[in-house]
């Protein structure tokens, strides 16, 4: 009895100490319970603070650098229309200047006028020089708006020295022009890279004397594409070069007095500040006797991006790809080749022959049957119309839709063409054009 006794206490003690144990660990939990929901409170409160601080620092940034936009673009604005106003009194004051001294002999000036006028002239072209100069750096400055683009930086160096050959030739400079190298792409806006290399290429015809050359180079070197340009001219200074890439430093704007029509103000400054935009470098190398080459750093486009399928949507967010087809394109010059090569290879679906005369090209249509025909209308002198009825008299063409391409604006339509494309042609307005011209059944292609 005694010890049922013992037992039966014993399991109370325990019974009682284990329910002790267990209000003891249930308050304990609690209390934690209690102290982590207040922590947990407390972090959370303190996120809320730091992404509303976060929210705060970021308006005011955008704010900042809104206002830094707008500043810029009101500056570069007031230069343009103040340097665009000083155009027309300038025009006056050097027009009656030559004609004092153009018309000497109808009404004689004497020694002091004449050197009078001469002093107006020189200073009214010294100051014609200072406004455009102006223009240029407000140009380069103003913010870019365009996107950047993936595109052959030789192809845009082709097409800027197109219109600087009659002047290499009238000074008597070879300039020989780049060709296109397949997969050296940058990511660059075309329009301000096409003025960096008016201006580089320009810079470089000037400063070459008569029998010298002119050329360019490219190629690929880490993450960037190199293009140099380099002439064999009498070289340039340290001083000369300093002067190039500062043209508001007193000895530059000094040097376009002494220098007159000749100077080439504000030299390269403008395509520095043209190229940093696109996060590019311009630098210059020269000794005197041997040359100059200046070097034009360049992003390279993402190596990624030219092996494998083709990223249309960064070249062109308007096509996705072009629709498949066989088109004939009969054209003679390389760098319009070398665009339509780009283009069929960046968005595939097209099957490209090129023709490089009419006759090739007729003969090319009679075997190929082509979907489509791109004809250069300046290859000929009559406007590709031989090409053209030679090419409708087989009944299986009558009715393959022919896109043209003309330099000369006032050309909006040709017999048996059914668009005309007017150079420069962008990679959009081409690829656009040939999706038309491929896009619907043959009888509405030839209606067109």
């Amino acid at each position: 009895m005694e010890l049922l006794v013992f037992v039966v206490a014993l399991c109370l003690a325990t019974g009682v100490a284990g329910v002790r144990l267990s209000f003891r660990a249930h308050r304990r939990i609690g209390a934690v319970q209690r102290l982590h929901d207040g922590q947990l409170e407390g972090a959370r409160r303190r996120v809320a603070q730091l992404e509303a601080a976060l929210t705060q620092s970021d308006a005011a940034r955008l704010r900042a650098e809104e206002e830094a936009f707008q500043g810029r673009r009101r500056h570069a604005d007031l230069i343009r229309v103040v340097s665009r106003q000083m155009r027309t009194p300038l025009e006056g004051v050097l027009g009656f200047s030559d004609l004092l001294r153009l018309n000497a002999g109808g009404e004689p000036l004497s020694h002091r006028q004449r050197q009078a006028a001469e002093r107006i002239g020189e200073a009214a072209t010294r100051l014609l020089t200072l406004v455009e100069g102006l223009s240029a750096l407000a140009e380069a400055e103003r913010p870019a708006t365009g996107r950047l683009q993936r595109v052959d930086p030789l192809l845009l160096a082709h097409r800027a020295c197109l219109p600087l050959l009659q002047d290499a030739e009238a000074a008597k400079v070879s300039l020989a022009l780049p060709e296109p190298q397949a997969g050296l792409t940058a990511m660059v806006d075309p329009e301000r890279l096409m003025r960096v290399f008016a201006d580089v290429i320009a810079g470089a015809v000037r400063r070459s004397d008569p029998g010298g050359f002119v050329e360019i180079q490219a190629r690929r070197l880490g993450g960037e594409v190199q293009v140099t340009v380099r002439d064999n001219g009498p070289g340039l200074s340290s001083a000369q070069l300093e002067t190039l890439f500062q043209p508001l430093a007193a000895h530059a704007i000094a040097a376009v007095g002494e220098e007159g029509a000749r100077s080439s103000w504000p030299g390269l400054a403008a395509a520095r500040t043209q190229l940093q935009a696109m996060q590019g470098r311009l630098e210059g190398v020269s000794a005197e006797g041997r040359g100059a080459a200046f070097i034009i750093s360049l992003p390279a486009a993402d190596a990624a991006s030219t092996d494998g399928a083709p990223n249309a949507d960064r070249l062109l967010p308007e096509l996705s790809r072009l629709p498949h087809g066989v088109v004939l394109y009969v054209a003679r010059d390389k760098a319009a080749v070398a665009l339509m090569r780009r283009l069929v290879q960046d968005f595939g679906g097209l099957q490209l022959h090129v023709a490089d005369c009419a006759a090739k090209g007729a003969a090319m249509a009679r075997d190929l049957r082509p979907d489509a025909v791109v004809l250069d209308l300046d290859l000929a002198t009559d406007g590709g119309a031989a090409f053209l009825t030679d090419l409708r008299t087989d009944p299986a063409m009558r009715s393959t839709p022919v896109l043209g391409v003309s330099s000369d604006p006032e050309v909006s339509r040709a017999a048996d063409v059914a668009e005309v494309l007017h150079r420069p042609v962008s990679v959009t307005g081409l690829a656009q054009a040939l999706t038309r011209a491929l896009s619907g059944p043959p009888a509405m292609r030839a209606a067109s």
